[in-house]
C-alpha cells in the first residue's frame, strides 16, 4: 500500500547525499534522464500538500467561530423566552382575575347586575389581552430578530465551510495523484541508472541510488 502523502519526506536531501557520496554518479554524463527534475516537482507537491493541510486545520476554527455564534446568541433568546412565559403567566392571571370581576356582578340571578363592574372587568380584560398581544409579540419580535441574525451567520459560515473544504478536499486528491505519478516516474529513472550502473559495473552506484527508494 502507498504511503499517505502526509507521511512522506523530501527526496533532495537524500539524493544530493547520494550524489555527494559517489563521484561515478556525480560526474558521469551517462545516468540520463536527469533526476532533479520530478525530485523537484515531487518535493513542491509535498509541500503544497503541507499547505493545504493546514487549511484544512483553519476550517476547525471556523467550527469554533460557529460554536461561538451559538453560545452568544442562544442564552440571549433562551432569557427571552421565558422572559415571554412569565408574561403571558401573568397575562392569563391577569384575564382570570377579570373575569372574576364580571362573574361576581352577574352571580346572583335574583340581584340586579352591576353594570359599572361588568364594564369594568370587561375593559380590563380587554386591557389584559391587549397587553398580552403587544408584549409577546415585542418579545417574540426580538426573538424573531436574534433568530435571523443568527441563522444568517450560521448559514453563511455553514456555505463558506463547506466550499473552503470541498477545495481543499479536491486539492489534496490532485496533489495525492501528481505524487504517485511522480514517485512511480522516479522509481522508473533509478531503474534505468541501475541498468546503466551494472553495464559500466558499477555495483556501488547500484546499491547508492536504490537507497533512494527507501525514502517512499
Amino acid at each position: 500500500m502507498a504511503k499517505l502523502t502526509k507521511d512522506r519526506v523530501s527526496l533532495t536531501p537524500y539524493w544530493a547525499k547520494i550524489k555527494a557520496s559517489n563521484s561515478t554518479l556525480n560526474k558521469s554524463p551517462l545516468f540520463k534522464p536527469d533526476i532533479m527534475g520530478p525530485i523537484a516537482k515531487y518535493d513542491q507537491a509535498l509541500a503544497s500538500y503541507l499547505k493545504q493541510m493546514t487549511e484544512q486545520e483553519k476550517l476547525r476554527d471556523v467550527v469554533k467561530e460557529i460554536r461561538k455564534i451559538m453560545d452568544a446568541d442562544l442564552p440571549k433568546i433562551r432569557a427571552l423566552q421565558e422572559e415571554r412565559t412569565k408574561l403571558q403567566e401573568s397575562c392569563i392571571a391577569d384575564e382570570k382575575k377579570a373575569w372574576e370581576t364580571i362573574n361576581a356582578a352577574v352571580a346572583d340571578d335574583d340581584a340586579d347586575v352591576d353594570m359599572t363592574k361588568v364594564a369594568t372587568g370587561v375593559a380590563n380584560y380587554v386591557a389584559d389581552l391587549a397587553d398580552d398581544f403587544n408584549n409577546t409579540r415585542a418579545i417574540s419580535e426580538k426573538i424573531y430578530s436574534y433568530n435571523q441574525g443568527a441563522v444568517a451567520k450560521l448559514n453563511k459560515m455553514r456555505d463558506d465551510f463547506k466550499a473552503k473544504a470541498a477545495s481543499v478536499t479536491s486539492a489534496m486528491s490532485k496533489i495525492d495523484a501528481e505524487v504517485l505519478t511522480l514517485e512511480t516516474q522516479i522509481r522508473g529513472i533509478i531503474g534505468t541508472y541501475s541498468k546503466i550502473a551494472i553495464d559500466m559495473d558499477h555495483s556501488d552506484v547500484v546499491d547508492d541510488v536504490r537507497d533512494l527508494l527507501t525514502h517512499f
